[in-house]
């Protein structure tokens, strides 16, 4: 009786240790679906599809078991025909051969980082994106449809920094900051401060020069950054004024008039012979 009493309580015991060992949690996987491929000394991963479900929006991740996910792979999501938008995340610095090749319903990629023109193969993506992204760098990307191979970026953002210099009685300088995004800029000039800003030029630097000016009068500058997204807004009006000159007949004589305020300087000197 002892002995069937001492092998009911071993079996208990057992039992109860295999309750206690079923609740143990089992270990995390934080793929999320997605297949990653140790490269460069094992300090990096690739990214392909996996078991992923690639529907709708994705957004990749940016490190894997604590390394930086540093390039999409060969292949990663070639014919993902229900992915309608892809964010890459910014440690990402290589894009492989046909990555993106066949996936007809996406119309949105967000690049949050750098790719140089080495590491992102032509046939990353359809269209022409590669084309627009290395122009115009960092932003959201997208297309009309699947089918389209025009890929416009977002409109960029708005100049700072601008000043406007005379340069001669008929002649003004006008600088800017650059835009990140910006492939080229507009510039709208007024001669009144409230008044309508025409566009009178556009540039591809971040400065120009605006000649065939009136003497004696009070231009205001506005500029936009643009891109393949359209033009962004305008930036804050500058103004300057052209010199009213005024030369004598003695030789070596001149006097300037200044009839309003100027941003920056202008020293001139003629002589006359009679």
């Amino acid at each position: 009786m002892n002995k069937l009493l001492n092998l009911c309580i071993i079996i208990g015991f057992l039992a109860i240790i295999g309750v206690f060992a079923g609740c143990e949690e089992e270990p995390t996987d934080d793929s999320g679906g997605f297949a990653f491929e140790l490269i460069n000394g094992n300090t990096e991963y690739s990214i392909s599809l996996g078991k992923a479900k690639a529907s709708g929006e994705l957004e990749l991740p940016a490190s894997y078991k604590g390394l930086p996910v540093t390039a999409i792979s060969d292949n990663a999501f070639i014919s993902c025909v229900n992915m309608t938008g892809i964010t890459i995340p910014d440690k990402v610095t290589k894009i492989g051969d046909n990555a993106f090749h066949e996936c007809t319903s996406l119309v949105k990629v967000i690049f949050t980082g750098t790719i140089s023109a080495d590491n992102f193969s032509v046939s990353s993506f359809p269209g022409d994106l590669r084309d627009i992204y290395l122009a115009e760098g960092i932003g959201e990307y997208s297309r009309t449809s699947g089918s389209s191979n025009t890929w416009i970026g977002t409109a960029p953002g708005i100049p700072d920094g601008l000043t406007a210099t005379v340069m001669s009685s008929n002649s003004i300088r006008v600088s800017w900051s650059s835009v990140t995004g910006a492939t080229g800029y507009v510039i709208y000039r007024s001669t009144i401060a409230s008044g309508t800003f025409t566009e009178v030029g556009t540039s591809t630097e971040t400065s120009c020069i605006d000649t065939g000016l009136t003497a004696g009068t009070t231009y205001y500058y506005k500029v936009a950054a643009s891109n393949s997204g359209g033009v962004g807004g305008q930036s804050n009006a500058v103004n300057a004024t052209t010199p009213l000159i005024t030369i004598n007949t003695q030789p070596a004589a001149t006097t300037s008039v200044y009839p309003g305020s100027i941003s920056g300087s202008l020293s001139v000197s003629a002589s006359a012979t009679g």
